[in-house]
């Protein structure tokens, strides 16, 4: 029986229990019905969205794993019986939020990608005969080149898994800072390096901030405020030729429209999140009122003011994200004027 379950994982199929993200479903198929993995809505866009943020690299995996347990993000649930009476339940392991740690864990997961690298491979990883939650492409973004899946051509059911080729491209670091927008954008006008953002503190200790260019033989310091008041100046006079003005504003309305769709697939995961807290509210509360053990009502409270926390904090979250939508939206209001060049055509 392992043998066969082991020569049909090597076949593309899968004979363990579901991560999370995925449950099992059993199919036809030349070798007859056997498992394979099926998404499960509720966790799997949990693991997308994951992928998503790490590939883009504006936020830290720390506010990334928050964001996660934001959306509901669980470890699985395993019950421990006891080693001499299997009838009794020992203790119950999981149930945990995302940390920063386990989230570079999830990452590493090929299965997400559709590719199997378990011990019954073969120790050569398999191309699963079911579709993963994501891509191979935003698989190997999101892990930066520390772990890169790649296609042989010649033997597409057997990909090659392993650390990515040392090239800048993957593994450069995430350089953005939300008060230093132009740092390592915009060069030096003497020496054409990179220029630095940073905030010096003086003898009183209040900070300057200012964008400067160090250790190339000069000196070179702007402060933020100057800096940024002269680049917004020249965005401003930047004019688009007529015969590529449609080409401009289709590709600000294509990059519109895909934070746009975003935005509305957060504001509904973070609607479900909340009717799943809320009911777990009201299942806590019905239960305090048939216990009578002082102690058990503590702890059911403390449960009660946890979830009414996360609440809050999908709330805030909320908030946050309409802010930021309504603020892109008149961002690239602000661009189709700059490009048309006048205002009377935005009023029309």
């Amino acid at each position: 029986m392992i043998g066969s379950e082991i020569r049909y994982t090597q076949l593309g199929y899968w004979s363990r229990s579901a991560p999370y993200g995925y449950k099992t479903d059993k199919i036809e198929t030349n070798n007859g019905k056997r498992t394979i993995l099926a998404e499960l809505p509720s966790e799997g866009q949990i693991i997308k969205r994951m992928y998503e943020l790490r590939s883009q690299g504006t936020l830290s995996d720390e506010q990334i794993a928050q964001e996660m347990n934001r959306l509901g993000f669980k470890t699985p649930v395993k019950i421990v019986r006891d080693k001499h009476d299997r009838t009794r339940v020992a203790r119950q392991t999981g149930g945990k939020p995302m940390t920063s740690k386990l989230l570079r864990a999830y990452i590493k997961k090929t299965i997400y990608a559709g590719v199997n690298t378990e011990k019954w491979t073969g120790e050569k990883p398999v191309k699963c005969k079911f579709a993963g939650l994501v891509s191979i492409e935003l698989f190997n973004a999101a892990n930066r080149g520390k772990i890169q899946i790649t296609i042989d051509p010649s033997d597409p059911d057997h990909p090659v898994v392993g650390e990515a080729p040392k090239n800048p491209k993957f593994v450069k670091k995430n350089v953005f800072n939300n008060e230093f927008p132009y740092r390592k954008v915009i060069c030096c006008p003497e020496c054409n390096h990179l220029l630095l953002g940073s905030a010096s503190r003086g003898r009183l200790g209040k900070y300057y901030p200012a964008y400067h260019c160090s250790h190339h033989g000069h000196y070179f310091r702007v402060p933020r405020k100057d800096f940024d008041a002269a680049v917004s100046e020249f965005i401003e006079r930047v004019t688009v030729k007529p015969e590529r003005f449609n080409e401009v504003m289709e590709a600000v309305i294509a990059v519109w429209k895909k934070r746009q769709a975003q935005v509305d697939t957060d504001k509904e995961n973070y609607a479900k999140r909340r009717e799943e807290l809320e009911s777990e509210i009201k299942v806590i509360v019905n239960k305090m009122k048939i216990v009578n053990s002082q102690t058990a009502i503590k702890y059911m409270e403390e449960d009660v003011v946890k979830l009414e926390q996360e609440i809050t904090n999908l709330e805030t979250k909320n908030e946050e994200t309409a802010t930021k939508k309504n603020r892109r939206h008149t961002d690239h209001l602000e661009i189709y004027q700059i490009l048309c060049g006048t205002h009377e055509r935005v009023a029309c």
